[in-house]
């Protein structure tokens, strides 16, 4: 389910370290003269084995997942427990929203009900070990911290508020704490 597009295997070929740059010329050569992939052309020619390509693939490719990558449009769409089980989040990566995964095989019937609740398809990327758990934490927190908060307010200016709107009456607040109205009118005038 792991998708490398085509476009980040070549940008490996060329521009990484797998290759010097005579077999880089000889592969693009090859390409030009015959056709064909890149990374088969690398295999066929004997300048790495599919392993290698692979390994060199996968670290670049790799996403760093942090809270500042999270598209959270998505987030917001799936349940959170489902993503943190899944140990995915929607990230933007490269100008795409993708889905970052720590485990490079999703569950076909988990991938589908995670893009029935994003109402799309989206690729499955890498993510780097540990970074889609960091970021579920920080999220988790973060949505801890922004869990509704009330400005402070002084026991009176709430009585007085309660009195204000008819929400209480002097009387009740007497009944209540036992005091007289006329004590009570006093704190909430």
């Amino acid at each position: 389910m792991l998708r490398k597009s085509q476009e980040a295997v070549e940008r490996v070929i060329l521009e990484g370290d797998l290759l010097n740059d005579v077999q880089k010329r000889v592969v693009m050569d090859y390409r030009k003269a015959v056709g064909g992939r890149l990374e088969d052309i690398v295999v066929r020619l004997g300048f790495a084995t599919e392993e290698q390509l692979n390994q060199a693939v996968a670290r670049a490719t790799t996403v760093v997942v942090t809270p500042e990558i999270v598209y959270r449009p998505l987030l917001e769409a799936a349940p959170f427990k489902l993503l943190e089980g899944a140990r995915v989040l929607p990230v933007v990566n490269e100008g795409e929203t993708v889905l970052a995964a720590e485990d490079a095989e999703l569950e076909p019937l988990l991938l589908e009900e995670l893009w029935n609740y994003f109402e799309r398809t989206l690729p499955v990327v890498q993510a780097e070990a540990g970074t889609v758990d960091a970021t579920l934490r920080a999220l988790a927190s973060e949505q801890a911290d922004s869990s509704i908060s009330l400005p402070e307010v002084t026991l009176e200016q709430l009585v007085a508020l309660l009195v204000h709107k008819g929400i209480v009456t002097a009387e009740d607040l007497a009944a209540m704490t036992g005091n007289a109205p006329e004590k009570a009118q006093a704190s909430g005038a």
